[in-house]
């Protein structure tokens, strides 16, 4: 079977979209991709591999994610939990599950009463909510149900980067995706995950890993699903972006006014508590069901097992304690400085205050403010020289560019995330030869570089704005994607036949010429302008 998505391709090796390829081909081929990836030791036995959007992951899973971006077809309704592991994932899917199906499985009201009837009494929350890259692209495609017949609104969840999330998820505004993202205090997050990680260790015959090994791994990013500091960046800044698309809660605000944090879920997925349900207590009785206490009390907790891409694991494996501040009774004084400094420093300008103190950015961050986090940001990328005197940033999609247009094109995600509003793209590439040449003969006052030079530099992508091919290809598969969204040209086919384009781009844009425009030359004139 050939994938069914809006998805046009993966960058990591999808080459054809209207291609046959079977979906054990792909999935093969993304396997035998990421076997080449750098790999490195990771908590577990288990290598991390490195993806090119710079985070580590397993094989199965970083697979997972990898078919999920270039299969999945989001729809209007639906809603993706993302998470860190270890960061409330648990809790949040169960808020979510809960808090959308209400009216068909009302949670009781009376506190201590039996939940014989609903769902979570005979499935788990990660049964309920699937992991893309764990449940539903893997190897087999494990799918109970096929996602095409599910009923809307659809819940999933992943762990994957903001930027390796399937391409579908991220640019269907207004039509309605959404993103619930949760994350948790560093300190504690890398707890929670080490006691899961030796758990794990000690089933497979392991020595435990000492926390102080852990710790040094964590601060080195060599962690499931890559850095904390770039993940949570990552949604906070999709978040400041589109606050009505990604949702952003911090686990211990949570744990403070989980009934505040219902209240906010239900409004954001467009479910909003009604005065009735105010009145009746629902709120409270959707905190009480996916309370820690009870949801480990549920006999799919206690009994069930949650079927994943490598195995099974029994659901009370994911209930531990849950508790804000646990990290101080197994770090030292000394490490939790050192990873407080790290936050410190990559939160520092980026909107760190509004994370921790989850502000409104609409009403907390100005444009000179949000600018200036942003320059902040690219000042701390990797750094390279050029073709001119300006270093070139490198930007975490695999871009590089000098600095403050790199900053500035940081902001419109909104522009691919338009349709069916009416936001078009317009793409001419030309000659690559004659791209790298014109680009080569700018001056700068400078000495001129060796045209072998600037070839090289070409050719290993430092050129401002990347490679040329990834440049081009992107565009060329966003045109494939949707031709209504984007039009694409080519430069020397323009000049060959401008007439014909101009055509092609004042129909494209929803200003056709008129008959008397035609007899009147306006096409010829305006191609023969220069």
């Amino acid at each position: 079977m050939a994938c069914s998505s809006v998805q046009t391709f993966s960058q990591q090796g999808v080459d054809d979209a209207q291609s046959e390829t079977t979906y054990t081909e792909l999935y093969e081929r993304f396997a035998n991709l990421v076997s080449s990836f750098p790999s490195s030791e990771g908590l577990s036995n288990t290598k991390l591999y490195r993806h090119d959007h710079g985070w580590h992951c397993r094989l199965v899973p970083m697979v997972g994610a990898m078919v999920a971006d270039a299969c999945f077809a989001a729809r209007p309704s639906d809603i993706v939990v993302a998470t860190l592991p270890k960061s409330g994932t648990t809790w949040i899917k169960s808020l979510l599950y809960a808090t959308v199906h209400r009216r068909q499985h009302p949670p009781p009201t009376t506190v201590g009463s039996a939940a014989v009837d609903h769902p979570f009494n005979t499935s788990g929350p990660h049964e309920l909510v699937k992991f893309f890259e764990f449940q539903l692209y893997t190897k087999e495609k494990a799918i109970s149900t096929n996602l095409d017949e599910l009923p809307d609104p659809r819940l999933f969840s992943t762990h994957v980067p903001f930027v390796s999330l399937p391409r579908s998820v991220v640019a269907t505004k207004p039509l309605g995706c959404k993103i619930v993202y949760v994350c948790r205090d560093p300190k504690d997050h890398l707890i929670s995950q080490w006691n899961f990680a030796n758990r794990f260790r000690a089933r497979d015959g392991l020595e435990p890993l000492p926390v102080e090994t852990a710790v040094e791994l964590f601060c080195d990013g060599l962690t499931p699903f890559g850095p904390y500091w770039d993940h949570v960046l990552g949604y906070w800044h999709a978040h400041l972006m589109d606050p009505d698309k990604v949702l952003f809660f911090r686990y211990e605000e949570m744990q403070r006014d989980p009934a505040a944090h219902v209240r906010r879920l239900a409004e954001f997925v467009g479910l909003p508590f009604s005065s009735e349900e105010e009145d009746d207590g629902t709120v409270d009785a959707i905190v009480e069901l996916c309370s820690f206490e009870r949801m480990s009390r549920m006999d799919a907790t206690k009994g069930g097992r949650t079927k994943l891409a490598e195995g099974s694991l029994p659901n009370g494996a994911y209930f531990r304690r849950g508790v804000v501040g646990d990290w101080a009774n197994h770090l030292s004084a000394e490490m939790a400085r050192h990873i407080d400094a790290i936050t410190e420093a990559k939160f520092k300008g980026c909107g760190a205050a509004s994370v921790r103190a989850n502000k409104n950015p609409k009403t907390e961050s100005t444009n000179p403010e949000l600018y200036q986090a942003f320059a902040n940001l690219a000042s701390s990328l990797p750094t390279t020289e050029g073709l001119s005197n300006n270093k070139l940033y490198r930007h975490e999609h695999g871009w590089h560019c000098s600095l403050a247009p790199m900053v500035g094109s940081i902001v419109p995600r909104s522009v691919v995330a338009t349709k069916p509003a009416g936001c078009k793209i317009v793409y001419v590439c030309r000659d690559l030869k004659d791209h790298l040449i014109s680009g080569f003969r700018v001056k700068d006052g400078l000495e001129p570089l060796p045209i072998e030079t600037a070839v090289q530099l070409f050719c290993d992508g430092m050129t401002p704005f990347g490679p040329y091919w990834d440049h081009v290809l992107g565009y060329w598969h966003a045109h494939l994607a949707d031709p209504d969204k984007v039009l694409f040209f080519r430069y020397e086919e323009m000049q060959g036949d401008p007439g014909a384009h101009v055509r092609k781009l004042a129909e494209f844009v929803g200003l056709p010429f008129s008959s008397e425009e035609e007899d009147g030359g306006t096409v010829d004139a305006i191609g023969a302008h220069e």
